[in-house]
Order: structure tokens, then sequence, then C-alpha cells
């Protein structure tokens, strides 16, 4: 069977083609080229709802030891997804929620595309090549050797608070440089937060040898890059839009509580900002600061941004202030991105002290 392979090519948007006489996936090969691109299906990396990762690299470049990482996102699991949704249309849905079911995966892995294009920044995941096929879509991502920040939290158990600060730091440099393109990410969490060591060669250590690595490196002399990825649930909104009603999703434990609870459709970036405070606890103290299921009593807590700081756990009046105020109900009362930037929490001189009146930094409603 032939099939075609479409190249975006995002700086002319040229379209050229590649003819394929082999089925897409045939679990008998190790290897398949997509475009300038070739597949190692032995190096899987991760996968996700409607995709897979493997590593890649060019054919030209192999020697060089170059690599890439390649999504996959197979046509065959969009369409079980879609038919899934679709079975939700006969359950009495209302007029959006029947539209958002029609459209949602295919405007999904588009805006996907888009995102990935018009954010260039040093700090979130950057697309090289994208590519479609009747068998599904292939994006060519630049490839981070470390895993997530869930599994080095993981392994670490909690962060002291001058590493916490310089992994936060990233990402809020990522978000902001998202929020400057009006993208909102939409799913932020510790996993589609991605690490990546350009001075230490550890593909080629074995899996515990990696593990070892990640649990034990200095974090004061190892250059450690944190590049935020996903953006399967990316979203542009401008002046225009920010109106308008919009999706809810994201993942529970990182959503903000006006659309868990309040059903707010007509958000803006700062739903972002609730995901940071939630993921900046989680580096400091282990864990996430809202855990327990859909109780009355939780629902109430969660509105209300209250959250603990365990005895054991040593955090600043600073860091504590700057959580609290990314964790308020109210969009509007959430510290903006710009805000995050421009703090001196964040300034290189910046010099943590813990025996300060922490209260002087708490906003004034809770």
């Amino acid at each position: 069977m032939e099939e075609h392979f479409t190249k975006l090519d995002f700086k002319n948007e040229e379209l050229a083609t590649r003819q394929r006489s082999e089925p897409i996936f045939d679990i008998q090969k190790q290897f398949k080229t997509i475009g300038e691109y070739t597949i190692d299906f032995s190096q899987f990396l991760g996968k996700g709802k409607y995709g897979e990762v493997y590593n890649a690299h060019k054919s030209k470049e192999y020697k060089d030891d170059k690599r890439y990482a390649c999504k996959i996102i197979k046509a065959n699991l969009v369409e079980e997804q879609q038919n899934i949704l679709n079975e939700k249309l006969q359950q009495g849905n209302n007029f959006d929620e029947q539209e958002f079911v029609k459209n949602y995966l295919s405007k999904q892995i588009q805006q996907e595309i888009d995102s990935l294009m018009l954010v260039k920044s040093h700090y979130t995941i950057q697309l090289i090549k994208a590519y479609k096929a009747k068998s599904g879509h292939y994006l060519i991502t630049e490839l981070c050797n470390g895993g997530s920040l869930q599994n080095l939290l993981k392994l670490r158990g909690r962060f002291q608070e001058e590493q916490a600060r310089m992994i936060f730091k990233q990402i809020i440099n990522g978000i902001f440089d998202m929020h400057s393109m009006d993208i909102i990410h939409r799913d932020l969490k510790l996993a589609n937060i991605l690490l990546n060591f350009p001075e230490n060669n550890i593909k080629t250590l074995s899996k515990q040898q990696k593990q070892e690595f990640l649990r034990d490196f200095d974090m004061e002399k190892v250059k450690l890059e944190v590049k935020i990825s996903d953006f399967g649930f990316s979203k542009t909104i401008t002046v225009q839009t920010k109106k308008k009603k919009h999706t809810i999703c994201g993942t529970p434990a990182y959503m903000a509580p006006d659309l868990q609870i309040g059903n707010n459709r007509q958000y803006s970036n700062k739903i972002d900002i609730w995901a940071l405070g939630i993921i900046f606890y989680e580096l400091l103290v282990g864990v996430n600061p809202f855990q327990g299921n859909n109780s009355n009593g939780f629902k109430k807590k969660l509105k209300q941004g209250v959250f603990i700081i365990p005895d054991d756990v040593q955090i600043s009046a600073k860091a504590i202030s700057l959580i609290s105020r990314c964790l308020q109900y109210e969009e509007d009362q959430r510290i903006s991105i710009k805000e995050f930037i421009k703090d001196e929490y964040f300034d290189n001189q910046y010099q943590l002290s813990r025996d300060f009146d922490f209260m002087q930094y708490l906003p004034k409603q809770l």
C-alpha cells in the first residue's frame, strides 16, 4: 500500500510529499523513515493519551550523534477517541459540549502544532518539523535527555528552596514567553515539564545509572535546562477572544477551582498561574497542596486556597507569599506572569531569609 507524507515547512509554507511502501506501524521493524528523519522504535521515550514518543535522528546526522524526539499521533487512536466522544452526543449534553465533541480532536492536533511553531523560547520544547499521513501525525521536536520533572521529584522527594527556585524560574520564563504570544498552556503539570542536561551524555547510561545520576547530581555544579512540553491543550486567547467561552480542560490536580467548581468558561491566561502555584508548592514540599476527594470540605479548602506547610519543611515567607498569590479563587486576584518575572525573589542577588514576619507578604484576601 502506498502512503503519502506531507511535510509542513514553517518558513515558506510549501508542501512536499514523500511516498512509503510499508504500513506505518510494523512491530517487526525497528526503524522507520519519515521525511528526513528516521524513527528508532527500540528507543521509547514516553506516551500520552493520544500519542507515543520515540527517539529519532536525521540520516545524515546519525554519525554525529544528534538526536530528536518524534511524537506519533496515530490516526486510528484519534478515530477511537472521536467515537467515544461522539457517544456523549446521545447523552443530552448542551450545544456547546456537542460542538466541542465534534471539533475537539481535529482542532487539538493543529493547535499543538501552531503553538509549537509560534513559541520560540529556550524554556519550551522546540518543534523542528511536522509530517501528516493517513496513518497519523509525526511531530519532530528537540530531545530532552533527562526525562520529566515529575520523575526527578519522585527520586528526590522534594527540593531545597534554592534548588526549587532555580527550576521554577525557568518554568515561569517559559510561561512568560508563551503568554507574550497570547498562548496559554492549560495543562501545566510536573509530567509536562522536561529536563535536559546539555553537558552530560546521560543517554549512554543504563536505566539504573540514569536514575542514580538524577537522584544525586549537584544542582549547583551541573547545568540543568527546564523546558515546558505537551502543547496539546494550548490555546490562543487574544483581547478579542478572551470574553468568549472556552473549553474546560486540563488535569484536575492542577486545574483552577473557578473551572472545577465555578465552571468558569470565560477564563484568561491566569489559569496557568494557578497551576504554577501548585507546581512551586510540589517542588518545595513534595506533594500536591490539595489532596482529598470531592467532598464539600475539600471543595471549600480548594476555593479558599488554604494550604499547609509541614513543620519539617523550611520555606521562606516570600515563597509562601508567591504560592498564595497564585492560589486565589478569583482570577483577577492572582499574580500576573509579568509580576512573577519582575519579583525580586527571582533575582540572582536575592538572599533567602526565614526570620521575618511573613504576614507582610500575604495577599489581603485569601
